[in-house]
């Protein structure tokens, strides 16, 4: 025994347990039975399956029957895998589909796939069937980060200056400067930057006025004004009569984040008598669903000249439902309703936004020194009633497969539509809310 114990530390250093008296008993008890020289026996080296290798599914044992085998095996025993019943074929393991399709292969003769089948595989829904291309999710209203509220005086929506701009100023060749830079897109102007042209003065001017209204003494760094131009018709080619409701928002950060930050004012300058009116509703974006009750409408008719300010964070829209007399005539003729419209951000700037291109500012024809904007008193905006029988309008608006919204507004009476710009209070109780959701 003691020459036995010190050929297993010395030759066998790797056996299991050799310095213990039971490894040595054993082996002594092996050899004595005729079992070789009372070594251990080595272990075989069983090779790995890849790991998308399918078993046969007619003869590959469950997980406990396979462990049952080589138990038995190991005690000199054999034990057969249970056969299927009869007239009912062997149920197949559960498995991926790429899986599934090579077993289905096997199963029909053809040979298996190779890894670059496998990878092809991958990429189809089915055999021969090519797959859709992955559309990226757009996320919701995630959060929602409001201005804050010392921004504004209390109870303050919607303020109108009439004649802020002077008719005289309102001339064809504005217009066709309008549509030269009336492009789908808004441009940026720094707080601290020197204009280059009669927008960029315009935009700079309505940073400076309104700015005034929050009460701070320096201008943040990274403040500015995103200003553009709406020129929109009757003809579908023009825009059409109508403008969705929406919150002007970071658009950019509202897509890939889901995050609704507001500019701090948003302003409407009209250069028109004509066309649907802005509806602003203080109502700001909220990531909570559900519906939420409106207590003020505010409702602005086109007027050459005519200005109006708005809290950035109220959802504003132009519905050609509420259309006065003079506008519904003029849809019938051709007509365009253009506006400037100036939105202001303090202490930030919108993601992908730059300033107007250097190519356009020279093909305009107005003088860049034309002051066009001309601080005025707010005039006081009248509560007109919306009267008991004014039928309910309900709009869809937000951001497609993203957001599904829902408006319900009452139209404005005749007498009321006589006001440029009223607010309708106080509302029904169940004639108008807003729903969000999405």
């Amino acid at each position: 025994l003691k020459l036995q114990f010190l050929y297993l530390i010395g030759a066998r250093g790797r056996a299991r347990r050799p310095w213990c008296l039971r490894g040595v008993c054993m082996a002594g008890k092996r050899r004595r039975a005729g079992e070789g020289d009372g070594r251990p026996a080595k272990r075989q080296k069983v090779a790995r399956q890849p790991r998308d290798a399918v078993p046969d599914a007619a003869t590959a044992p469950s997980r406990p029957a396979a462990k049952a085998a080589v138990r038995a095996k190991a005690k000199g025993k054999t034990q057969k895998a249970p056969a299927a019943a009869a007239g009912q074929a062997a149920e197949p393991p559960a498995v991926g589909r790429l899986s599934q399709l090579v077993a289905a292969a096997r199963s029909a003769g053809a040979p298996a796939a190779a890894p670059a089948a496998k990878k092809k595989a991958r990429q189809t829904a089915y055999a021969g069937e090519e797959a859709a291309p992955k559309k990226k999710k757009r996320p919701a209203i995630a959060a929602a980060i409001a201005p804050p509220s010392w921004l504004y005086k209390p109870g303050f929506v919607v303020d109108a200056f009439a004649n802020a701009l002077d008719q005289r100023l309102i001339t064809k060749t504005l217009l066709d400067d309008c549509k030269s830079v009336y492009k789908k897109c808004s441009y940026w102007m720094p707080a601290d930057a020197a204009p280059r042209c009669v927008f960029e003065k315009f935009a700079l001017d309505v940073f400076q006025a309104h700015f005034e209204r929050t009460g701070l003494k320096a201008v943040p760094a990274g403040s500015g004004a995103e200003w553009w131009v709406q020129v929109r018709g009757s003809s579908a080619a023009q825009g059409g009569n109508s403008l969705g409701f929406h919150w002007d928002r970071d658009e950019e950060l509202a897509v890939d984040r889901g995050v609704v930050v507001c500019p701090a004012f948003g302003t409407v300058t009209y250069l028109c008598d004509v066309g649907a009116p802005t509806v602003m509703i203080g109502i700001p974006p909220s990531a909570q669903r559900g519906a939420r009750k409106i207590t003020d409408m505010y409702v602005s008719h086109p007027q050459r000249g005519k200005h109006v300010v708005f809290r950035g964070d109220a959802l504003h829209g132009c519905p050609e439902e509420f259309m006065n007399k003079a506008s519904q005539a003029a849809v019938c003729a051709k007509y365009t309703r253009t506006t400037l419209l100036v939105n202001l951000w303090v202490g930030f700037k919108p993601s992908k936004i730059a300033p107007l291109p250097g190519d356009l500012v020279p093909a305009l024809k107005t003088p860049a020194s034309l002051a066009l904007y001309t601080p005025r008193p707010a005039a006081p905006v009248p509560h007109v009633p919306p009267g008991s029988s004014c039928p309910v309008v309900g709009f869809q608006f937000g951001r497609k497969k993203a957001e599904d919204h829902e408006l319900w507004l009452p139209t404005p009476t005749k007498k009321a539509a006589v006001h440029g710009t009223f607010a309708l209070s106080p509302c029904p109780p169940k004639s108008k809310c807003v729903r969000i959701s999405g």
